[in-house]
């Protein structure tokens, strides 16, 4: 506890607040892509896209696998486009899935290829998702490359099921996109993982886990594959953060107070904080129409 008061009243204060400002660039760039792939169905503005996936987030933070947040960007959306847009937005989720498993497959390779020993003093579960299920996930992965990058085809097979076609008014858009912009899409994920990556890097120094940078990137980049692979709801999402945080991190450092610090003070700041900010615009929007 005192490493830690020290890390926080130190010189290591500044990164404390590089990573809140990198969840605001996070969200920025979230808010672009969001911005980039309603212009097939509707129009709007930088700082209404902004406030919408802060919104979105205030409905994720109570929901199975954040599919709350859906609600949440339909808000600021003319009526008719509201169900169109869930398409939009599970192209956003697929591209951001599509940039977690790539990177969380090529941190656990990169992991194994420098032989850390400690690997193999990790529980069954997680030995068994990040070994004996690898190629499992490699194969799902790109399948879910393949899926991405052929959206247009594949919707257009599901249009001419009898069942989904008089659906298809709310997935049509997804057809128009093609291999550039779906491209850009996967460039605003990456440039978001990246992000999330450099926030964890930083806060688990802020913490006093001071190892090999590159191996403590790689760590996260598989602390993010297993999260992906696991379901939660966000709110009891921290107790599964902080305990197989001390699994991976406590790989190359005994600091298992400082690693479940950095844990949960990435969680208040990545999905608490922008939740609340989310709930005042909620709050305002009904007070307004009120």
């Amino acid at each position: 506890m005192q490493v830690l008061w020290i890390s926080l009243t130190g010189t290591e204060w500044w990164k404390l607040v590089a990573v809140l400002l990198l969840m605001l660039v996070n969200w920025g760039i979230e808010a672009k892509k969001w911005q980039f792939l309603l212009q097939t169905i509707q129009v709007i503005g930088y700082t209404k896209a902004f406030k919408a996936v802060l919104t979105g987030q205030a409905f994720a933070i109570n929901s199975p696998n954040n599919v709350g947040e859906y609600v949440g960007r339909m808000m600021y959306l003319d009526e008719g486009n509201r169900l169109r847009s869930v398409a939009l937005n599970m192209v956003a989720s697929i591209s951001q899935l599509v940039i977690t498993f790539i990177a969380g497959i090529a941190a656990w390779l990169y992991l194994k290829h420098i032989g850390i020993e400690a690997l193999g003093k990790l529980s069954d579960a997680v030995q068994y998702w990040l070994q004996n299920m690898l190629w499992v996930i490699v194969l799902f992965t790109v399948v879910l490359v393949f899926v991405y990058y052929n959206l247009s085809g594949i919707t257009k097979l599901i249009e001419k099921l009898s069942l989904v076609k008089k659906y298809s008014y709310f997935f049509t858009n997804i057809a128009t996109l093609n291999w550039k912009e779906l491209t850009t899409v996967l460039i605003f994920s990456a440039l978001r993982f990246v992000i999330f990556l450099l926030q964890y890097v930083l806060m688990l120094q802020v913490c006093g886990v001071h190892e090999n940078v590159l191996v403590l990137v790689c760590i996260t980049a598989v602390f993010f594959l297993v999260l992906a692979i696991v379901p939660t709801i966000a709110l009891a999402e921290v107790g599964i953060r902080g305990a197989l945080s001390l699994q991976l991190f406590g790989l190359v450092s005994s600091n298992m107070l400082g690693i479940l610090f950095a844990a949960t003070g990435i969680w208040l700041i990545n999905r608490i904080l922008p939740a609340l900010a989310g709930s005042m615009l909620v709050l305002r929007i009904k007070l307004f129409k009120k």
